[in-house]
């Protein structure tokens, strides 16, 4: 027969606030890093409109308007889903970013 097992100490608990204090701050992290995502998405986007709106500064645009790789000609950034440049007073740059968010530019 084995001998029975000695009990823990008296000094090891379990601290159930430890860990969730532990929960908490993997939760924060989690929230603000996906806020810094979704915030450079939008910046890069608004760059791309505002850069397609100095290239088209100038320029007769037709009346269903132009794409902005077009008159940019490089490709839209990765979180771009597309980016339009309509004529008016002023021109207008429409852009819908990835997750089905949608944004309106006016040029200057």
């Amino acid at each position: 027969m084995s001998a029975p097992q000695p009990p823990a100490p008296a000094n090891i608990s379990f601290n159930p606030w430890k860990y969730l204090g532990l929960v908490a701050l993997l939760f924060a992290a989690l929230v603000g890093g996906w806020t810094w995502f979704l915030l450079n998405q939008g910046r890069e986007g608004r760059a791309y409109a505002q850069a397609a709106l100095a290239a088209a500064a100038g320029k007769t645009l037709p009346p269903e308007g132009i794409a902005c790789a077009e008159l940019l000609s490089r490709p839209l950034p990765g979180s771009v889903e597309s980016c339009q440049v309509k004529p008016g007073t002023p021109p207008t740059a429409e852009l819908a970013l990835q997750g089905g968010r949608r944004g309106v530019l006016r040029g200057q």
